[in-house]
C-alpha cells in the first residue's frame, strides 16, 4: 500500500450514490479523503457542488474541468467560472461492506 502524508487528518465520506460503480465504489462505500494531496487530471475526488457533496473522476479539457461518474447512467458534468464548485480532497481508499451487500 501506498503511504500519503499528510498535514490534517484524512476524513472519510460515505458514498452516497451509485455514479461510481465502474471502478467498484458502491453506495454505501466509505471513501479515505485526503485533502491535502494537490488534484491531478485522473483523480477521483470528493467536491462540494452547489453545496452538495459530489464524487467524481476529474479530467481537464483546456482551461476547464469536467467532472466524470464511473456509471454511465450519469452524464460528465462541465466546470466553469461560473460552477459553485470547490474540491474536498482525493479519494485514497474505499473500504466495501461485504456483509450487507446485495450479491
Amino acid at each position: 500500500m501506498r503511504e500519503y502524508s499528510s498535514r490534517t487528518v484524512p476524513t472519510t465520506y460515505l458514498m452516497h450514490d451509485d455514479s461510481m460503480t465502474g471502478v467498484h465504489i458502491p453506495a454505501g462505500c466509505a471513501l479515505l479523503i485526503n485533502p491535502d494531496i494537490r488534484p491531478q487530471t485522473g483523480m477521483i475526488v470528493l467536491g462540494l457542488l452547489n453545496g452538495e457533496p459530489i464524487v467524481r473522476r476529474l479530467a481537464r479539457t483546456g482551461r476547464h474541468r469536467i467532472l466524470h461518474a464511473e456509471n454511465s447512467h450519469y452524464k460528465p458534468l462541465p466546470v466553469t467560472n461560473e460552477t459553485d464548485f470547490k474540491i474536498c480532497g482525493v479519494v485514497i481508499s474505499a473500504l466495501i461492506n461485504l456483509i450487507d451487500r446485495d450479491i
